[in-house]
């Protein structure tokens, strides 16, 4: 279930995840991060959704939760139906947070 694949990306200091996990979930490689530099209108479309394509080296490379959520937001528009159903799914959990009742 793709819910519980997103909750078991690893998430170090709430700001960062880990390169690998988030890739996994895309459906994505290494070597394709590796390319999105390469293509100039795929990167420009990439940096106008918050995208740095920045990894920062800690005990495992990972990248910013911005950044994780611009790249899904990119991929939905391809359309790639996994990166649909990642925004759905957090939507719809932030839909539910935001509307709890205290």
């Amino acid at each position: 279930m793709l819910a519980t694949k997103i909750a078991k990306l690893q998430v170090i200091d709430e700001n960062f995840i880990a390169l690998d996990k988030a890739l996994q979930i895309l459906e994505k490689t290494r070597a394709w991060w590796d390319t999105l530099k390469l293509s100039d209108s795929r990167y420009k479309k990439l940096k106008q959704k918050g995208f740095s394509g920045e990894i920062m080296k800690s005990e495992i490379e990972v990248i910013s939760y911005q950044d994780w959520l611009a790249l899904t937001a990119y991929l939905a528009g391809q359309p790639n139906q996994k990166a649909v159903q990642i925004l759905q799914a957090y939507a719809s959990y932030g839909f539910a947070i935001f509307h709890q009742k205290d």
